[in-house]
């Protein structure tokens, strides 16, 4: 099987990455506890939608 590598890592990496590009952009200016929560929980599901895109969300026929 083999796996365009558009999907396998340059996709999710860009994704966290622009997702922690707009945390940082747009924070209030004493981030709290809620804010690095929020971070982390995003990226937590991020990892999670993709890894399951890449092992089990897509069936190939």
């Amino acid at each position: 099987m083999n796996k365009n590598p558009f999907y396998t890592w340059l996709t999710p990496v860009l994704t966290g990455v622009v997702t922690i590009a707009c945390f940082f952009l747009f924070q209030p200016e004493e981030p709290t506890a809620l804010f690095w929560i929020n971070l982390v929980y995003t990226l937590l599901l991020e990892a999670l939608f993709f890894g399951w895109l890449l092992w089990g969300g897509r069936r190939e026929s």
